[in-house]
């Protein structure tokens, strides 16, 4: 019998890295849109596969279910039913500005009908859907092989307009989410057009053309103030509602129009206003009266004419209190999320309306440069063509006589591209012969050409051919290599895509206005005293008792949470119960995706209190709290500052003279005051993101001018040695004779800066990570290079190969090109891990013999 070797792991540590690996692979494959294309990979590969197989919109429609089984076999390996969801999603006319398919049959309905089985409906693309497959090949677009590698698909579509903001686009991974409306395409192309022209404006000028969401089902948008500042984030809520009128002659209510989150699902919103309606009895037989009364029936009159919710109110019930009710009390005034998250070429990104234009501009630029570079070659090839045409009519009987004597093409072309003399042809063609030197295109193209077209070649056409392709390729060539040129050429196809756009058909539907939230009434909370807590680990506590390290504050109070990319994040603790045990994590409280930062109490103090905000770039400013103040839920930290992050903030204490930044003091003077958009001024070196700063403050007063002991704190990359330990420490040596024990790879600091370094762990993971990674502000001791609880087996300048030694004497060997570069606390990737072998040792493949492979092979 034989023993299988058991492999002891960490549990804690092996579940966060499958965890960490599916969650990623769910956010990259699965459930988020791309920026380019405004497509999920599902999407993505219906579209790929209508397209490949040619079910446009001027062709028969084909079966559902037949689309669907192609999608499965040849591009997304996953559930039927998954995919026919997400088919007929795409065509749903109540959810997409401009629907990518159009379906033949039960297509589902807005009121909540389900699409019928994929073997009883078809489906086609739209002309919108066509207009995907516009420059849809190789080169212009990345191809990748499909999941079993029997056939290449596009990574992203070659999208003609900003498909993403129009259609819109909703998903949930594991810890991220994105919702984003969809939007009127008329307005969104011209606000494009607009940003390509001068992409300076704001926001806020962008948004006089673009107004905001326009949904499918019309509604109106009740806070127009708010939406500027959600455009700028890429979060926030939009409050929409539906509406209804009143009819006076039949004591009716009539709701004609219902907000977009009820899309789809109209039944329940119409089940939900009748149960409202009615009193209900308990199991223990209590009577609850109706939280709407005075409605005597509701009915469902919703047909070909449009949405009609009838709504019968009883006698001398007044009609306007009745819709305030129903709005307040119903989906019938709801909030749509507005979450602008989506990849960029597997890079998860939130957008901002401005940032979103400047992606998809990018992209519209590398679809045009890839577009005229595959025509530039395509028209130099015939240009070579013409040219070796118009030679070949000067000997002509010399090749007509040496392919009559020739044995096949082949010798054909030996003789077109070297002089080769055929036995058999006359010796009065030999020396012109001997001049032959074709090029191999030139001499392909010759090669088959039927004799009888040779002597009715139209020379004076071939001549009038290559002046015009000359033409053409000096117009690649410009639009190729100018970036203004190639702007306008974007411009002017944009403007061409909206003028193919019916005005009426294209009107907004949605309104946009001010109002004020409806509510029945409003039940004012006495204000009280709270005590609240945040610890290391980002859980937020909350009791109404004080406790060890708690604040106190009160119920009227607001939290500001800072996070790394620069945005308050308002916490208002009369929304909040008090809280258990150590409290919730912050990120259960709001919507932030990136890491918070800090926490400010003040910000609705009747006091003066200072913030303390240090930048990942060295600059540091104070701000009074009281600035961010605000009546929407968040605000920006700075304008426009997205090269670098916001790496520490905190109160500063009353009473504050001087501030110790590791180690380093400064007076509070030195610093500079600014708004909340304001950068500071460069007061110490720059910070890793991930790098550990110390503050402290002290009532002491220091001197301006006392900055000598900063200076001889600083880092002097001349004398600096760097050393990279096994258990993830790098040491940093400042006098030379600081060496520590075995270090695993030592390199100078300021060679550091500029070179990439390859880690292997012992666990077969691999990462590249940039040197510059490991730049310090201050003569750190050590820091840690590394993930924690990362071992590592190899750490070094990346070779151009390397082979893996496992302990039962298999091996492989793998190109560095192949494993990924990421930051210094990234896991890796599994290059060398296998569950079959045990690794024992890496080195550089220079002078190994063994093939190349890929990551996922198994060693041999």
């Amino acid at each position: 019998m034989v023993k299988e070797k058991i492999t002891d792991v960490d549990f804690s540590s092996s579940f966060k890295s499958n965890f960490y690996d599916y969650g990623m692979d769910t956010i990259e494959d699965r459930a988020l849109p791309d920026v380019r294309d405004g497509l999920k990979p599902v999407h993505r590969a219906i579209m790929t596969e209508m397209l490949t197989s040619h079910i446009t919109s001027k062709n028969k429609p084909v079966k559902v279910a037949k689309i669907t089984g192609a999608v499965i076999g040849r591009w997304h390996p996953h559930g039927d039913s998954s995919v026919e969801d997400a088919l007929a999603g795409m065509a749903a006319p109540w959810k997409n500005s401009m629907p990518a398919i159009n379906i033949k049959g039960n297509g589902g309905s807005v009121y909540g009908d389900g699409h019928a089985a994929g073997r009883y409906i078809e489906a086609r693309l739209s002309p919108t859907g066509d207009a995907y497959g516009k420059n849809l090949k190789k080169g212009i677009v990345p191809y990748v092989p499909n999941f079993d590698e029997t056939a290449y698909m596009p990574s992203i579509l070659p999208a003609q307009l900003p498909y993403l903001i129009i259609n819109g686009g909703e998903g949930i991974a594991v810890g991220v989410a994105s919702s984003i409306p969809p939007h009127n395409p008329i307005e969104v192309i011209n606000a494009f057009i607009s940003y390509a022209k001068n992409p300076k404006q704001t926001v806020a000028e962008l948004m006089e053309i673009m107004k905001g969401p326009d949904f499918p089902t019309s509604g109106e948008i009740i806070n127009k103030s708010e939406l500027s500042d959600i455009y700028e984030t890429g979060l926030g809520k939009i409050r929409v509602r539906g509406r209804m009128r009143y009819d006076k002659k039949t004591n009716t209510i009539h709701i004609y129009e219902i907000p977009y989150p009820s899309s789809g699902s109209m039944d329940k919103l119409v089940d939900e206003i009748t149960l409202a309606s009615m009193e209900t009895v308990s199991k223990d037989n209590k009577k609850t009266p109706p939280k709407l009364p005075g409605i005597t029936e509701v009915k469902e009159h919703s047909g070909k004419d449009g949405i009609d919710i009838f709504i019968e109110l009883k006698r001398g019930v007044n009609p306007e209190e009745m819709m305030k009710m129903l709005y307040a009390k119903t989906r019938l005034e709801t909030t749509q999320k507005f979450n602008f998250s989506a990849l960029n070429n597997r890079r998860l990104r939130r957008y901002g309306l401005k940032s979103y234009f400047k992606e998809y501009l990018t992209f519209q630029h590398n679809i045009i440069i890839n577009e005229f570079t595959i025509n530039k070659q395509e028209l130099e090839n015939r240009m070579e063509i013409i040219l070796g045409l118009l030679i070949l009519q000067t000997m002509i009987d010399e090749v007509v006589s040496s392919a009559k004597n020739a044995s096949g093409k082949a010798e054909v072309l030996e003789v077109l591209t070297t002089g080769k003399i055929v036995d058999g042809v006359p010796a009065k063609y030999h020396k012109k012969i001997s001049t032959f030197r074709f090029s191999e295109v030139q001499a392909e193209h010759i090669s088959t050409l039927p004799i009888y077209k040779i002597n009715k070649l139209d020379y004076s056409a071939l001549i009038d051919e290559g002046k015009q392709i000359k033409k053409d390729i000096a117009y690649a060539d410009t639009i190729i290599n100018d970036t203004t040129k190639r702007k306008r050429l974007i411009i002017k196809r944009h403007e061409a895509e909206l003028k193919k756009l019916d005005e009426k058909e294209f009107s907004r539907k949605t309104s946009i206005i001010d109002a004020a939230v409806s509510t029945v009434s409003k039940l004012e909370v006495p204000e009280s005293p709270l005590f609240m807590g945040y610890d290391k680990y980002q859980y937020l506590r909350i009791e109404e008792k004080e406790f060890e390290k708690s604040v106190e504050t009160t119920n009227k109070s607001r939290i500001g949470f800072f996070d790394e990319t620069g945005i308050c994040w308002n916490i208002h603790l009369e929304n909040q119960q008090p809280t258990k045990a150590n409290g919730v994590l912050i990120n259960q409280l709001i919507d932030a995706q990136s890491s918070i930062i800090g926490y400010s109490n003040a910000i609705d103090s009747n006091d003066e209190v200072f913030g303390l905000f240090i930048y990942t770039d060295g600059n540091i400013r104070i701000t009074d709290m009281r600035k961010y103040m605000t009546k929407t839920k968040s605000k920006r930290v700075t304008s426009g500052k997205s090269d670098f992050k916001l790496l520490k903030m905190m109160d500063i204490p009353k009473g504050t003279n001087t501030i110790i930044i590791n180690d380093l003091p400064f007076s509070i003077d030195d610093f500079s005051v600014n708004g909340v958009s304001g950068h500071g001024k460069h007061m110490i070196g720059e910070f890793d993101q991930s790098e550990d700063v110390t503050v402290a403050f002290s009532t002491d007063i220091i001197s301006r001018n006392s900055t000598e002991s900063k200076k001889s704190q600083r880092v002097d990359a001349n004398k600096a040695t760097a050393h990279f330990m096994s258990n993830g420490i790098l040491n940093f040596d400042w006098t030379g004779s600081d060496t520590p024990e075995n270090p695993m790879f030592s390199i100078a600091y300021d060679e550091l800066m500029n070179t990439d370094l390859l880690f292997v762990h012992t666990d077969g993971t691999a990462k590249i990570v940039n040197g510059s990674q490991f730049k310090v502000a201050t003569k750190r001791k050590e820091i840690v290079c590394d993930k924690k609880d990362m071992l590592s087996m190899y750490i070094g300048r990346v070779p151009e190969t390397m082979v893996a030694n496992y302990s039962d004497g298999t091996s492989k060997r793998v190109k560095t090109e192949l494993i990924s570069t990421q930051g210094k606390t990234g896991g890796g990737v599994r290059a060398f891990y296998t569950t079959r072998h045990e690794l024992e040792s890496v080195m550089d493949g220079a002078n190994s013999v063994l093939d190349c492979v890929s990551l996922a092979t198994q060693p041999k």
